[in-house]
């Protein structure tokens, strides 16, 4: 009966050898395609996955080297305001600045 279609009065149609092989093909080809489409969405979404994980501990190590930075800025001025001031102006803020371009440019990359 799998190979009988219902028309509308209600009889099913035989088909012939031929015609159910080739209905056969049919389906397995269409399921081939599934399967590949869905294969490659998967993987389409492993990859965005991946990104964004590896966007976020690239944003972690930089929150780190940044905190890391800063400390050593503070150590190295030690009661120099001014020169503290300067470093976190003409090098902290540049290089966090550059590492947040950087870690958006590999997030949005095609």
């Amino acid at each position: 009966m799998a190979n009988d279609l219902v028309p509308q009065d209600g009889l099913p149609v035989k088909f012939d050898r031929q015609t159910n092989r080739q209905m056969a093909e049919l389906r397995r080809q269409a399921l081939a395609q599934q399967m590949q489409t869905g294969s490659a969405e998967t993987n389409a979404a492993f990859k965005v996955d991946t990104r964004i994980r590896n966007a976020y501990d690239l944003a972690h190590r930089t929150v780190q080297n940044a905190v890391n930075l800063n400390h050593e800025i503070t150590q190295a001025a030690r009661g120099n305001a001014e020169l503290e001031a300067a470093l976190k102006i003409e090098l902290e803020q540049p290089i966090l600045r550059a590492a947040g371009y950087l870690i958006t440019g590999y997030v949005i990359r095609a």
